[in-house]
């Protein structure tokens, strides 16, 4: 009886697994990806991103669900092909059908604040690459 009652009073206090947020398919040193991007601009400026750092929607940076804070990606907006590198420093999209949120600096670069989003093709990094870039090029 007693070893009922320490199972049931140990059962209760087990917790069910948290469920973890979307990954999706993710971007590696090896191989691009392609999906739908989205921004975020004015409504997020100077807020703490993910990374602790404020945002800054004229900076090109980007929101990614997994890659480390620091990752530079080359972003291919595959409609007109035009490209951008930006810095992942939040954690993002929360939508399930997006990759990637990229700064308002980076959609106006990549021409898709009209339509809201892109497909896009996105590439990690490497090297002389990954250096910090802003929408001044520094």
């Amino acid at each position: 009886m007693l070893l009922a009652v320490v199972a049931l009073f140990g059962s209760g206090c087990a917790s069910a697994p948290r469920a973890q947020p979307f990954a999706g398919p993710s971007v590696t040193q090896s191989g691009p990806m392609v999906g739908v991007a989205s921004y975020y601009g004015k409504q997020y400026h100077g807020r703490k991103t993910a990374s602790g750092e404020r945002f800054n929607m004229h900076e090109l940076t980007a929101a990614h669900r997994t890659l480390p804070f620091g990752t530079n990606l080359r972003v291919t907006n595959l409609a007109n092909d035009r490209s951008v590198v930006v810095r992942v420093n939040d954690r993002g999209p929360f939508k399930r059908d997006r990759i990637l949120d990229v700064s308002l600096e980076a959609a106006r670069q990549l021409q898709m604040i009209a339509a809201g989003t892109a497909r896009v093709r996105i590439e990690a990094l490497n090297g002389a690459e990954t250096r910090r870039t802003d929408a001044t090029g520094r």
